[in-house]
């Protein structure tokens, strides 16, 4: 018979190694409803920006310009990445709009914006 100790033990093994780990956002984004088809999730870039306009990258906040030379860098070398963007549903269309326009002119193509389901099954 084994110890209830080493029962404890091997269920907080096993609870660690099944465990998902979350990433963090580094500030809070509420992002908008779309009713189009969901994506299997992001894989590449995920550029958060907040409301008032502040930018993250994969998780780090960071300043446009950062966010602009590393995805320069990564089409300069024949990677053509895929950029998720996840905007507020507070940021001003034209701010996002004029960061698409500057993701254009260094080369990246591959640009999506993530929502989330709305709740009902409708758009707002």
């Amino acid at each position: 018979m084994l110890p209830l100790i080493n029962i404890v033990f091997l269920l907080l093994i096993f609870f660690m190694l099944t465990a998902q780990f979350i990433a963090v956002d580094p500030f809070d984004v509420t992002v908008p409803a779309s009713d189009l088809e969901a994506s299997p999730g992001p894989q590449g870039f995920v550029i958060a920006i907040s409301q008032d306009g502040r930018m993250a990258l994969d998780g780090n906040v960071v300043d446009e310009a950062f966010v602009l030379k590393t995805l320069a860098a990564e089409v300069e070398g024949g990677f053509a990445p895929s950029i998720w963007i996840q905007a507020d549903e507070q940021t001003e269309a034209v701010e996002i709009v004029a960061f698409l326009e500057q993701l254009n002119r260094i080369g990246v193509a591959g640009v999506s914006l993530l929502t989330v389901e709305p709740e009902g099954g409708e758009a707002p």
